[in-house]
């Protein structure tokens, strides 16, 4: 039997949440008094996300067509991506042919679907697991999906794959440090292991998203 509703409790989830983005962007406020006002018209913190998050009409509408390498493989994306991340996992070392992977992330929802069918998916650990996917002409890395939770799927994009023209953010964090083959000197936070890794992607991840819906 699932966990009941109780109003106190995701109240409590949600505002950590919110915690969460006031303090991860600090140069950025976020509106608390839509927030609130949309909670006090709904009644639930949940249900509030649905005012609250929602890219508009005109940022969705912003397309960009990124490319791998060799130019035979494309995908368009719906939006901007929220984040970049350096990763050094094993797994990223091996596809990205690097000391660690550059990429952007964005919800899998802002991908065009269908993929093109020259890209080749391979799936490289047990679950929970990322789909990765490698234009079959150059064999560089495309596209990587997974799914957080349910209904809340993640795509991440080589930063080098964006069009020439895009707006390319500055990387927030390395995740899974401890696996790097040399140190990196800068000044971003480095996370080592796998829950602190997923943990500090997911959470700057979503502060993002919901940053975006406030705009």
């Amino acid at each position: 039997m699932g966990a009941l509703y109780t109003p106190g409790r995701h109240t409590r989830g949600f505002e950590c949440l919110q915690g969460w983005v006031e303090r991860n962007e600090p140069s950025r406020q976020c509106s608390r008094t839509r927030l609130n006002a949309a909670v006090a018209a709904r009644g639930d913190p949940l249900a509030a996300l649905d005012s609250y998050v929602p890219m508009t009409e005109a940022k969705r509408s912003v397309q960009s067509v990124c490319s791998c390498p060799c130019g035979h493989t494309q995908l368009t994306c719906m939006g901007e991506p929220l984040l970049r991340v350096l990763c050094h996992c094993k797994i990223c070392q091996e596809v990205y042919g690097a000391a660690f992977a550059d990429f952007v992330m964005l919800r899998s929802s802002q991908i065009t679907q269908p993929l093109e069918p020259g890209i080749r998916f391979a799936r490289h650990r047990a679950p929970p697991n990322v789909n990765r996917g490698i234009c079959a002409s150059c064999l560089n890395p495309v596209i990587a999906l997974m799914t957080a939770v349910p209904f809340f799927g993640l795509a991440c994009i080589p930063t080098i794959n964006l069009p020439t023209n895009a707006r390319v953010l500055e990387p927030a964090l390395h995740s899974f440090y401890d696996r790097r083959v040399k140190d990196v000197h800068d000044e971003l936070p480095k996370y080592c292991g796998y829950g602190p890794s997923q943990w500090a992607v997911m959470r700057r991840f979503i502060s993002a998203w919901l940053f975006q819906g406030a705009r």
